[in-house]
């Protein structure tokens, strides 16, 4: 396997998580309070294009995705 796709044990990711508007609600329930409150405050809407990053523990981006 290409070392591209075999990282590390100890490297750090950062998870990116594509979410169509049809599909944010359902998103949104399925995680943590403080990432709810985060995109909301923000206005997140999964609208195309758009990137939200979660900020502290959470090490996340969201980004908006066609569909």
């Amino acid at each position: 396997m290409l070392s591209l796709f075999a990282p590390d044990a100890d490297a750090l990711s950062i998870p990116i998580w594509p979410v169509a508007k049809a599909g944010l609600e359902d998103w949104l329930a399925s995680q943590p309070a403080n990432v709810t409150t985060w995109a909301r405050a923000n206005q997140f809407k999964g609208q195309a294009g758009r990137v939200l990053k979660i900020p502290a523990g959470n090490q996340e981006v969201v980004m908006g995705r066609y569909g």
